[in-house]
């Protein structure tokens, strides 16, 4: 750009009654076009001739702080960017139990609020809300039901230890209930976060871990999320 352009949020603080700040939340949302194109990038720049256009709102809501349901693959590891770079605008589920409007600042201080480790799969809480992270890492009134595979058959007597099992390295263990649903494939339900002994649970009862998906937090289930898909946690929907 030469030296006559100017910033787009500047250009629109000029064509309408916007402050700077609703500037940006427009070209945040897609809502800018320039030449027949949209403009989606903070501190773009225009020049003088070009056209500037600003679409219509969607029928959508814009949230402040939001919370992320994500079904991560396993061997999904933070870069750079955290958890952020797991989320693909292009991967949000089109039917979700939410309308609201995707922006960039979305993906702004995300964190997970349900660890998992790296080589595990399935359901990531991902939320600007700082209290929403503490209540998921501290509390024991949700429910973490995960499925595990083995990699060779479970039977009976190694389920029973599994079952009897009061403590995990040296630390108690909460109640939790561990049932067959295949020769080699286990559901686990429990009240604490174990994202890095699920390995060493099944290593308790002689059984090496080949796999694991965590797929329900507290009410909220993975149901519909494929691999790498999101969606918001609903405006109505609880823990």
């Amino acid at each position: 750009m030469s030296d006559e352009s100017i910033r787009l949020s500047k250009r629109l603080t000029e064509l309408g009654p916007y402050s700077r700040r609703q500037a940006d939340e427009l070209i945040e949302q897609g809502r800018v076009r320039v030449d027949g194109q949209v403009i989606d990038t903070l501190g773009s720049r225009v020049l003088p001739g070009q056209e500037v256009e600003i679409l219509a709102a969607p029928a959508a809501v814009s949230a402040s702080r939001v919370t992320l349901l994500l079904n991560k693959p396993a061997g999904l590891t933070e870069g750079d960017d955290g958890v952020a770079g797991w989320v693909r605008p292009a991967q949000r589920q089109a039917h979700g139990a939410s309308n609201i409007l995707f922006l960039k600042r979305h993906l702004r201080h995300l964190q997970l609020a349900t660890p998992m480790a790296a080589e595990s799969s399935g359901l990531a809480i991902l939320t600007q809300d700082r209290r929403l992270v503490s209540k998921l890492l501290q509390s024991h009134d949700f429910e973490h039901e995960w499925l595990l595979w083995t990699d060779q058959p479970v039977d009976a007597p190694q389920l029973a230890r599994l079952n009897g099992l009061r403590s995990l390295a040296g630390a108690p263990l909460r109640p939790f209930k561990l049932t067959q649903q295949g020769e080699r494939q286990l559901r686990l339900v429990l009240r604490e976060i174990l994202p890095a002994d699920l390995a060493v649970l099944c290593a308790a009862a002689g059984l090496t871990l080949a796999r694991s998906q965590r797929i329900r937090v507290g009410q909220i289930a993975i149901t519909g999320l494929a691999p790498g898909q999101w969606r918001y946690l609903g405006l109505g929907e609880r823990f």
